[in-house]
């Protein structure tokens, strides 16, 4: 094999393994970086959740404070709907790449609304003066029937959140430790290439092969 033949298969091979070793690294990385925006998200997903009761029950408990004293200032809250909806909206574009977990959220959206809905019907009419204990018969309950459908749907919803979550976070330290030893496999691999072509290169030059004469 000629000397020019040589040093360019030399230079060739450890050329293509480092490729194939970057491209398996780069591989692996796009796989960890995916897992923990994965993860990021169900973060986010907890937070935003845990978020969203306290606000409705605050609501809830000025809309019997209002029946109760014939005031309808207590129910009369746009704000507390508005900020409601656009939390839901927010935790539905997060969940919008799990179907069960998006259809409790639009669970949870009609029972707001229904609730609103309610609510605004009952603020009309004490400002209108007429009698809400029709209102109130229906209002016996720990809360309102809506509020309860949310919760249990928003129970339903954290406690599958809480589940995605633990299974991320256990699949980002998979691809966490995957990454490690595909770079320490790629290192080995690059400095067994390149003593094993150098070593090559030593035994099969000219000096290499020159033959003693006899």
């Amino acid at each position: 094999m000629k000397l020019f033949t040589k040093g360019l298969l030399l230079i060739a091979v450890p050329s293509v393994v480092e490729l194939a070793l970057l491209g398996v690294l780069f591989d692996t990385q796009e796989q960890t970086a995916q897992a923990a925006q994965w993860v990021s998200n169900s973060k986010q997903i907890l937070y935003q959740s845990s978020a969203i009761v306290d606000p409705l029950l605050r609501q809830a408990a000025r809309v019997r404070t209002g029946m109760v004293v014939g005031d309808p200032s207590f129910i009369d809250r746009h704000t507390v709907w508005v900020d409601l909806g656009d939390r839901l909206s927010n935790l539905e574009t997060l969940v919008a790449d799990t179907p069960q977990q998006a259809e409790r959220v639009r669970r949870m959206q009609h029972a707001i609304e229904a609730y609103r809905e309610q609510a605004n019907v009952i603020a009309q009419a004490l400002r209108a003066g007429h009698n809400v204990s029709s209102f109130a018969a229906q209002d016996t309950g720990a809360l309102p029937s809506q509020i309860a459908l949310f919760r249990d749907q928003l129970a339903e919803f954290s406690s599958e959140a809480s589940r995605l979550d633990a299974e991320r976070s256990a699949a980002l330290t998979r691809r966490h430790e995957r990454q490690q030893y595909a770079l320490i496999a790629a290192v080995l691999a690059v400095l067994l290439v390149v003593g094993g072509g150098a070593g090559w290169a030593l035994t099969a030059g000219p000096f290499g092969s020159t033959k003693v004469p006899t």
